[in-house]
């Protein structure tokens, strides 16, 4: 019993749960996939150099491994490593050089189009400045001119009272006048009469004189 219980902790010591942890395969050929941790066992894939696998326990010189696509098989540990091929790290280099790239093309685009937009933007706001200056040219014209309507209706205002009081005053000159005129016009017509009377009286006077003589 003691022996069995010796034996199965031998065991225990030999297979070594692996913390999940990415592996690479090592070499420049491809490495055997086996179903079991030894050279006896069948191999059951050949996975090609650089290939990225998931470790999943360790015993004794072999590592179980998980493949990308799920399968899982026995690799020989010294054929594994935890750095990163060359060649994956160059690609991995130039995916981020191209990516850098293609964000600095958008960045160089964006750049164009906020330039051009500021461009836009300044070109918009000399206008609306220039505008901004005729208004304020055409309210201060506005202004002035206001002031001389104003000084002007108040001209005309005065001038229109003036010709007004002249007017009443000539209308009321033309009454006096016309009373005055129609005065004269009997003052005349009396006048004539009289002469004309007078005249019939001397007249008449002389007759009887003449009269008297003969």
């Amino acid at each position: 019993m003691k022996q069995l219980m010796i034996i199965g902790f031998l065991l225990a010591l030999l297979v070594t749960p692996a913390a999940s942890k990415t592996l690479y395969v090592k070499g420049d050929s491809g490495v055997n996939l086996r179903n079991g941790n030894s050279i006896r066992h069948s191999v059951i894939d050949t996975i090609d150099p650089g290939q990225s696998l998931l470790a999943i326990e360790t015993r004794d010189k072999w590592t179980k491994v998980r493949l990308p696509d799920g399968k899982e098989g026995w690799m020989a540990s010294r054929l594994l490593t935890d750095k990163k091929p060359a060649d994956i790290i160059a690609s991995e280099l130039n995916n981020k050089i191209n990516n850098l790239s293609f964000e600095n093309k958008s960045l160089q685009a964006e750049n164009e189009r906020l330039i051009i937009e500021n461009q836009t933007l300044h070109e918009k706001l000399e206008e609306t400045l220039e505008q901004m200056a005729r208004n304020k040219a055409a309210h201060e014209a506005l202004i002035a001119e206001s002031a001389d309507f104003l000084a002007l209706k108040a001209d005309h205002e005065r001038l229109s009272d003036e010709l007004r009081e002249k007017t009443e005053i000539m209308e009321s000159l033309e009454t006096e006048l016309a009373i005055t005129n129609r005065s004269s016009m009997i003052y005349c017509f009396l006048a004539g009469a009289g002469v004309l009377l007078l005249g019939m009286i001397i007249g008449a006077s002389m007759k009887r004189r003449r009269t008297t003589f003969i």
